[in-house]
């Protein structure tokens, strides 16, 4: 499920110039790269690039933008939904890769960065569909025979089989 990606804004550039300084801090930290540090970093995006970015509503239920799986979608305006909002590709495999670039001296521009976090789908999914993705080992991973392509691999898997097809904007 192609989406397009918007070219990053003024605002975009700000926001991941600051995750980058994070980032290259905690790169500098070799010892903090996991654990601690990626909790920083992760707080960082959270803070910086997702919150900001979320519909008045909150709670990462109607995030601008976000895909719903159909499930997600009926319960929508239940008083108490059961709905978890994530990113399509896990944020942990996207901070590796900044961090691989960075082992490189390949440092990412702001703009790489904020065009990674731009490109990255937003979906909303009942709390049993995640329980499906924890099930299957899919929480923080993408699936074993995954072609490098596919973003919506984890929800295609054999043992999670979310309907990609029909996931919608609110």
């Amino acid at each position: 499920m192609p989406l397009p990606t918007p070219e990053p804004d003024s605002q975009d550039l700000e926001d991941a110039r600051v995750i980058l300084e994070v980032l290259k801090r905690m790169h500098e930290q070799k010892d903090n790269r996991s654990g601690s540090g990626r909790k920083l970093l992760r707080h960082a995006i959270d803070v910086f690039w997702d919150k900001p970015r979320e519909t008045p509503q909150g709670a990462r239920k109607r995030v601008e933008g976000a895909l719903w799986s159909p499930a997600a979608l009926a319960r929508a305006d239940h008083p108490q939904p059961r709905l978890v909002g994530e990113h399509v590709y896990p944020m942990k495999l996207r901070l590796a890769g900044w961090y691989e670039r960075l082992d490189k001296q390949d440092v990412p521009t702001a703009a790489e960065i904020a065009a990674d976090l731009l490109a990255t789908p937003w979906a909303i999914i009942t709390k049993e569909e995640d329980d499906r993705l924890t099930k299957a080992k899919l929480r923080s991973k993408m699936p074993e025979d995954w072609d490098g392509h596919d973003l919506w691999a984890r929800y295609r898997h054999q043992d999670v089989l979310l309907d990609v097809d029909n996931f919608r904007r609110y």
